[in-house]
């Protein structure tokens, strides 16, 4: 680290600017394979029939999902042994390839622009055609998920195209939903050393009470004095589960006894029944929300949980309002105004969702006895995962949150990007915040400017809302 302090900084900077140019070049060899497939079912697009026609002779098979052309079987053969791979492996290429071009062109369209790397493309493709979605309703996916494209981490973008599967194509969305119902199982597998594997697949909203009860089970055992790690306690609240009676006592806590020393009995913190929090994300008309928890749900799945007689819905919060304390710590309204508004981490790219993760000033706090009245707000605030934040207070990073909800980092090298509710996108050194990014003539993504900067140096050091709370 000491030998790296030491480097100019603006030759660091041109090394970064080759890697980039480097992934630019690797981009455009793989767009061009795919573009050799395709040209390549053209030609295999045709067979010889010429008789005798014999058994077993080869034939036109589709290349793809729903909507892609025919072409010959033995095009995968040519294509594995000169790629080295199997039969099966090159005839995935293919598929991929033309999943791709044919049932997605705005995806293809970007990933040439070098918008979208080319295997995130064909993961996209291959991730709906695998959905069952006809040509049409991939179609649809394909108009929806194009603005976020070079915009949103992979992680994000997951998240985003299951979604819209569901929505593609509700009545398949809901026979597969009943269809996971009936292949719900648990099984059991015994180590030999004393400990076993437990899998399972349940019904989601079960899955997330299963893990708010551990989590608070395994509190009080904390309480109790175990002192095991935190991974330890839940096996172990996962195994008094199997005695309810003795869960529940250890839920309710001991009552205040005399242990015979005139000193009443430890009392461990009584506990509420645990209750799990869901929030939903929903669009007038639509049949499919977003679950920050679960991920998309059906209108179906919600009106099931809506009839539990111990669920309550909570009024929506207006993310605009900016509520303002003095204190350092961050009351529960204004951390849930600034999760919703931010529901990722707001390093560029980044896919951490905010659950969990620190909410951190964007102006630091003052903490001197001067200090300014309602610093803790959350148009001050945004959630950062801990190495965003070290590089911010320790390493030359900086950031800034001119509008609410929206951020602009700098590199400590001078790479700057804008992160808002679009997702992240890189600024050229000379563009103003909130301008649009420029694209190249021949429609492929800019490359970052090879521009030299001498005044480097090392540092020294949405809509509608149901928050369902479930028991």
């Amino acid at each position: 680290m000491e030998e790296l302090q030491n480097q100019d900084a603006s030759t660091a900077r041109v090394m970064l600017l080759g890697l980039v140019d480097a992934v630019f070049d690797e981009h455009a060899a793989q767009v061009r394979q795919v573009e050799f497939i395709r040209d390549l079912c053209v030609v295999f697009s045709a067979l010889d029939r010429t008789p005798p026609v014999l058994p077993g002779q080869e034939r036109l098979i589709p290349c793809g999902a729903d909507g892609t052309p025919l072409v010959a079987e033995h095009l995968a053969t040519e294509i594995g042994p000169l790629l080295r791979m199997s039969i099966e492996r090159a005839g995935m290429l293919i598929a991929d390839s033309m999943n791709l071009i044919v049932r997605h062109p705005l995806l293809w369209a970007a990933t040439r622009a070098n918008r979208v790397t080319v295997w995130q493309a064909k993961q996209i493709a291959r991730t709906t055609a695998e959905a069952g979605l006809s040509q049409q309703a991939a179609a649809w996916v394909d108009e929806q998920i194009e603005p976020a494209l070079g915009h949103l981490a992979g992680g994000r973008l997951r998240r985003r195209l299951a979604g819209l599967i569901a929505r593609a194509d509700v009545e398949l969305a809901t026979k597969k939903a009943a269809q996971a119902r009936q292949a719900r199982f648990v099984r059991i597998t015994h180590n030999g050393d004393g400990t076993a594997f437990i899998v399972a697949r349940t019904d989601a909203v079960d899955a997330l009470r299963l893990n708010t009860m551990l989590t608070q089970i395994a509190g009080q055992l904390r309480y109790a004095g175990d002192t095991n790690d935190h991974d330890v306690l839940r096996a172990t609240a996962l195994g008094v589960l199997a005695d309810p009676g003795q869960a529940i006592a250890l839920l309710a806590g001991p009552d205040d006894t005399d242990t015979g020393e005139g000193q009443p009995h430890k009392r461990r913190k009584k506990k509420s029944r645990p209750k799990a929090e869901l929030v939903v994300h929903f669009t007038p008309g639509e049949h499919v929300g977003r679950c920050d928890q679960l991920g998309p749900v059906l209108a179906e799945q919600i009106r099931g949980w809506l009839g539990h007689h111990h669920v309550t819905v909570r009024p929506v919060i207006d993310l605009s309002d900016n509520p303002a304390v003095d204190a350092y710590e961050i009351p529960t309204p204004i951390a849930r105004i600034t999760r919703w508004r931010n529901p990722f981490d707001i390093f560029p790219y980044a896919s951490r969702a905010s659950t969990g993760l620190d909410l951190d000033h964007t102006i630091p706090y003052d903490h001197s006895e001067e200090r300014p009245a309602g610093q803790t707000n959350p148009n001050n605030l945004g959630p950062t995962s801990r190495r965003p934040h070290r590089a911010k207070t320790h390493s030359g990073w900086e950031v800034s949150q001119p509008f609410p909800g929206i951020f602009y980092w700098t590199s400590r090298l001078g790479f700057r990007y804008q992160v808002d509710a679009t997702g992240s996108q890189q600024l050229p050194d000379d563009q103003k915040p909130g301008q649009p990014v420029p694209t190249t003539e021949d429609g492929r993504g800019p490359r970052p400017a090879h521009t030299t900067r001498t005044d480097l140096t090392w540092p020294k050091t949405a809509p509608n809302r149901l928050v369902l709370t479930l028991p």
